[in-house]
């Protein structure tokens, strides 16, 4: 459903800083859009087998979370109940781990952004939120700070920048979530919306926040946080965990698990610049249960990574989508016995980042020309 007046109020206080923000700085696109592959239209990528694998944690581990960046990649990840940042060549080769939180066990959901030059960690530990600022080599500069306490046992706080300026927005309550612009480890004019599993995304000089309206398994909201006007509510959805990625021409595309046949199963939309919806799929195969959507946009396909439960237990699988969400390029199973992926265009490759059930997050490359 849509959000309540109070709601829109709230979220256009932050929407027209982040607009104010933009016009300052002249906001560009950043590490959301990597450079992948430039095949000729209709095409697809012409992407291989898993090239290599490599386990970049010990023990037991949840969530990776890849961005690229200026020489390789960096990984957000859980790695004994604690946050952790592991800086990759372009090999996918571990340069240097940093273990980011003192939880004691209690870390959840890492990930991290560049930001200025800088990154910038975030992850929930109990009902708190954190951040903590590194240099580009991923070195901490400060100690964590808590940016906001939720009355969310399950926080998920997840984050998107456009280089300049890092969205975040979290689970605030059973009911409630909350977006805002995080600088200088603080929350600046956050918003409530009424929903679960919020997630933000950038497009050239736009940001977006997407979340299941009025609470778990409600429709897919997205609205955009430098313009008025009501979000775009995506018809016959019945949503969890969602992901937004910059696409073309300042649009959008969402990924979502969606439960409305009773059964998981990956949701996608394309939205315009103005919000408005341009067209619906569904990239699992197979017709069992499919979750936790990752998604990465080249400029030319968008990459889409999810586990799902085909045989014996779950594997992550990658496969590919043009502009339109038409099929494009075979898909790849990347690890069997694995969950959680996240995926990022690299030079003339896809990372693909996820954890194996029970032990380490692993890495692993695709070629593609």
């Amino acid at each position: 459903m849509p959000m309540g007046q109070a709601n829109k109020v709230d979220l256009h206080v932050a929407c027209a800083m982040l607009a104010a923000l933009c016009c300052a700085e002249g906001c560009k696109q950043g590490d959301d859009v990597g450079s992948g592959p430039s095949s000729g239209a209709g095409q697809g990528p012409q992407c291989q087998e898993v090239v290599d694998s490599a386990a970049i944690t010990q023990g037991t581990s949840f969530t990776p979370y890849i961005k690229r960046i200026d020489g390789g990649y960096v990984v957000g990840v859980i790695n004994g109940g604690e946050a952790w940042v592991i800086m990759l060549n372009d090999d996918a080769a571990v340069v240097s781990r940093t273990q980011l939180s003192n939880a004691g066990g209690q870390a959840r959901a890492a990930s991290v952004y560049p930001v200025g030059g800088n990154l910038v960690a975030i992850w929930s530990q109990g009902s708190a939120v954190f951040s903590r600022t590194l240099d580009a080599g991923g070195t901490p500069t400060g100690e964590a700070t808590t940016i906001a306490t939720t009355t969310s046992p399950e926080p998920r706080p997840t984050g998107a920048t456009n280089g300049d300026t890092l969205a975040v927005a979290f689970q605030q309550s059973a009911t409630s979530s909350v977006v805002g612009i995080l600088s200088g480890g603080t929350l600046q004019q956050p918003a409530n919306v009424a929903g679960r599993f919020p997630a933000v995304g950038a497009s050239g000089n736009s940001m977006a926040a997407s979340w299941s309206a009025g609470g778990e398994e409600g429709p897919v909201n997205v609205a955009k946080l430098n313009a008025m006007g009501s979000p775009t509510n995506i018809p016959g959805t019945a949503s969890l965990i969602q992901v937004l990625e910059g696409g073309p021409d300042g649009g959008f595309f969402v990924g979502w698990e969606d439960v409305g046949s009773g059964t998981e199963t990956i949701g996608l939309a394309s939205l315009a610049s103005d919000g408005g919806l341009l067209a619906q799929g569904n990239p699992a195969e197979g017709g069992s249960s499919a979750n936790w959507p990752a998604l990465s946009w080249s400029g030319d396909y968008l990459a889409v990574a999810y586990y799902q439960f085909r045989d014996n237990g779950p594997s992550v699988f990658l496969t590919y989508v043009d502009a339109g969400l038409t099929g494009a390029g075979a898909e790849v199973e990347i690890a069997a016995n694995a969950k959680y992926p996240s995926v990022a265009w690299g030079p003339n490759v896809v990372a693909v980042a996820y954890n194996k059930e029970n032990g380490p997050a692993e890495v692993s490359l695709v070629t593609c020309q």
